[in-house]
């Protein structure tokens, strides 16, 4: 159901100009798709212990809401001036779900070093997603300040890499 909420935005989108978008709109849908994903992600239990295959499990499922947030993304159609920059957010969201999954995949294995270095890379894809994001408005899309600034766990729908002995996670939105 609340991948529904942000579909029928990104078809508002889609059919209110036929080929094009103004801002506005893809903000609007990406902000909705963003929130969606955000409120299932929110509902994903912290690991119960600080092992390898607890977070590895809760990884996994973020992982899986954050790709498929990201499919809904791409889906949107973006405003042509912004095209590009928009585009390169994308790669730079993917970047931080692949590294995200990657703290995941160490994890389970017991390599918390390598867990460790898989978020540190994350953690600099997600800085440079979150700017963006926040800088062009989408608010719903970007990690909350409050959580980057205290050095918070941080798994976002759209940015963020977990850490690997976190026992929590925050998406942007849960805590604005």
């Amino acid at each position: 159901m609340i991948a529904l909420a942000g579909l029928s935005l990104v078809g508002a989108a889609c059919s209110s100009s036929g080929t094009s978008a103004s801002r506005g709109q893809f903000r609007s849908a990406a902000n909705a798709v963003c929130a969606a994903a955000d409120a299932q992600a929110a509902k994903v239990p912290s690991p119960p212990d600080a092992d390898g295959p607890s977070i590895a499990t809760t990884v996994s499922a973020v992982v899986g809401i954050e790709r498929d947030a990201l499919r809904r993304l791409e889906q949107i159609i973006r405003p042509p001036a912004d095209a590009p920059v928009i585009v390169k957010w994308f790669g730079d969201v993917r970047r931080t779900i692949d590294a995200t999954a990657a703290v995941g995949t160490a994890s389970a294995r017991g390599d918390f070093a390598a867990a460790a270095t898989a978020r540190d890379k994350g953690n600099a894809y997600a800085a440079t997603a979150d700017q963006f994001a926040r800088d062009f408005g989408l608010a719903e899309c970007a990690t909350p300040a409050e959580a980057t600034d205290t050095g918070a766990a941080s798994t976002s729908t759209t940015t963020g890499a977990v850490d690997p002995k976190a026992t929590t996670t925050t998406t942007p939105g849960t805590n604005d």
